[in-house]
């Protein structure tokens, strides 16, 4: 070895090179998006960034992580995710846009540590769960637009959030939201209409 050189552990070489690769995705992803507001660190994992579709003014903040796999080899649904125009991504999401698509709609708000599944694996006995397929008679989430989706909120594959719902921090969706609804509690159920703001 040349004098001066240092050569690194195989651990941090693996470490430097995610990291790199790591930075190479998200530079991509803002090239093709420079309207979009990026919160450093962000995790991608993405086959394919032309499936993904970011509004103009959308804001994503630090340590989401974020899956979008047009082609996945437990799903032949295609992962895809789409975000409106103004619609705020709050802090540590996690959006899993594999064996289905996410779909947000414009000037949505959407709390920390909010967790979006586009997929989920079969259940059969005697198997082992992550080695099943993905059910591909559930997939996808589609929120509407002007939604607030609270705080550590978890919305599960096949679930529709109508335009100007609200769902309550820390609730599971497990079913359809209608639009103009607030709901919270685990499963999540209808409190109360959204109030209108106009004095009638």
């Amino acid at each position: 070895m040349s004098k001066g050189l240092v050569k690194l552990p195989r651990y941090w070489a693996r470490r430097m090179k995610y990291a790199y690769l790591q930075w190479r995705t998200n530079y991509r992803i803002e090239a093709m998006h420079d309207a979009v507001k990026f919160t450093h660190p962000i995790s991608w994992l993405i086959d394919d960034p032309q499936v993904i579709t970011l509004g103009k003014q959308v804001s994503i903040g630090p340590f989401c992580e974020i899956v979008v796999l047009a082609s996945d080899p437990m799903s032949c649904v295609p992962g895809a995710l789409q975000i409106g125009n103004e619609s705020v991504i709050g802090a540590m999401c996690n959006i899993r846009a594999a064996g289905g698509a996410i779909r947000i709609g414009d000037n949505c708000l959407i709390g920390q540590n909010v967790s979006l599944i586009a997929s989920n694996h079969q259940v059969q006995s005697g198997s082992i769960y992550w080695q099943l397929r993905y059910d591909e008679t559930k997939t996808g989430v589609h929120i509407g637009n002007n939604c607030w989706i609270g705080a550590g909120t978890i919305i599960l594959p096949g679930c529709k959030v109508g335009d100007n719902a609200v769902v309550a921090a820390g609730s599971v969706v497990t079913k359809n939201v209608p639009a103009n609804e607030v709901w919270g509690n685990i499963p999540a159920r209808k409190i109360r209409d959204v109030q209108s703001s106009f004095a009638g």
